[in-house]
């Protein structure tokens, strides 16, 4: 009797063991997914707003566990990469989809287990910045699995639900959406004539220059006449500037100002990316670039647009990099000389013909009086 006695002790003590050992025993979580697929455990769309053209980028996003889990959650990455599919703007806007795999996760404790969802950076942070207002509970409930007869098997089996909820909201969400606005400029040219026998309606070319932006990408111009006459041919200029071509030319007369990156207020270029204008070579005339005498602008560095309260350096700098002011001497080919009052050259014929005119008068004035 006391051998069954204490066998049947022994019998109950490893059987409460391995009943214990159930609830730390780490495994991989099982997903019993609804509506999800076992490629796709969360999906993240990426709205990026005011962009008009195609949009490639990428974004981190870090999945913080609540300090009340039941334990710790392991194999949990420091951040989650998505590179998303270059995306076409639509109503300027471009709409970008990846997904979160939270498989590897695994849990050494029954619970309900929360997290909180948010987008850390993007891969161009200055165009394309990161949404930190938009944050995510993402729920997985952790149960012991279980025989036919309910009884624990050792295993656990993580549940996530079909839905996710944005932080400190009772609306249930199908997907995470995080949305940027999307941050460009834009640059301005103008151009002028000086001297008192330059033409005011002579057109002069400037090719402008850009290197950064993505080959293909399409920058609205503004400010040109639609039908010019150019080196004696007709012509209509083009509407819009396309990366990566060799014929970006802009037409321009005295008093004219083009403004290139702006389409229907929704701004279009690239900050941080650079240009040169190089102005044909017009005899007669001799031209400066930014008062420097020049045929081409140096290079120039697209600056981002300054708020109406920026430091006074802050906007000097965006002038001085995003504008440029071209200028036509007129010199009629006097080696430099610019004709803006009368030429010494007409001097003396005006001085004998001022002469003769008042010999005349005088000569009138006598004869009357006789």
């Amino acid at each position: 009797m006391k051998i069954w006695k204490y066998f049947g002790i022994a019998g109950i003590l490893m059987l409460s063991a391995a009943l214990k050992s159930a609830d730390v025993f780490a495994v991989e979580a099982t997903r019993i997914r609804d509506n999800l697929s076992s490629a796709q455990d969360i999906t993240i769309r990426k709205i990026i707003t005011d962009v008009t053209n195609p949009v490639v980028v990428g974004a981190r996003y870090k999945l913080i566990p609540n300090s009340d889990n039941p334990a710790p959650v392991g194999n949990l990455s420091s951040f989650y990469e998505i590179d998303f599919d270059t995306a076409t703007p639509y109503n300027n806007q471009a709409e970008l989809v990846g997904y979160l795999d939270l498989g590897n996760l695994s849990f050494s404790k029954v619970g309900d287990y929360r997290f909180t969802l948010k987008e850390h950076n993007t891969t161009d942070t200055t165009t394309y910045p990161a949404d930190k207002d938009s944050t995510y509970d993402i729920f997985v409930y952790v149960r012991n699995e279980v025989d036919d007869n309910n009884v624990p098997t050792g295993n656990l089996v993580a549940t996530m639900p079909s839905y996710i909820m944005r932080e400190g909201e009772a609306e249930k969400m199908s997907e995470a959406v995080f949305v940027t606005r999307a941050n460009f400029s834009y640059i301005k040219v103008r151009s002028s004539v000086s001297g008192n026998m330059a033409d005011p309606d002579k057109y002069f070319r400037y090719k402008i220059n850009l290197t950064g932006a993505a080959n293909g990408d399409r920058f609205v111009v503004t400010g040109q006449d639609n039908e010019i006459v150019y080196g004696g041919e007709a012509l209509a200029p083009s509407s819009e500037l396309v990366a990566g071509a060799d014929d970006n030319y802009v037409y321009l007369k005295h008093g004219q100002e083009v403004t290139i990156g702006i389409a229907n207020g929704v701004k279009q270029l690239p900050i941080g990316i650079t240009y040169t204008i190089d102005s044909d070579d017009q005899e007669n005339y001799i031209s400066y670039v930014d008062e420097a005498t020049a045929l081409v602008s140096s290079e120039k560095t697209i600056q981002a647009v300054p708020s109406a309260n920026a430091h006074q350096s802050t906007k000097e700098r965006f002038a001085a990099q995003n504008e440029t002011n071209l200028r036509h001497d007129y010199n009629g080919g006097l080696d430099g000389a610019v004709l803006t009052g009368v030429s010494s050259r007409a001097v003396p014929f005006l001085a004998v013909a001022g002469a003769a005119c008042v010999g005349l008068v005088l000569t009138g004035k006598k004869i009357k009086q006789k």
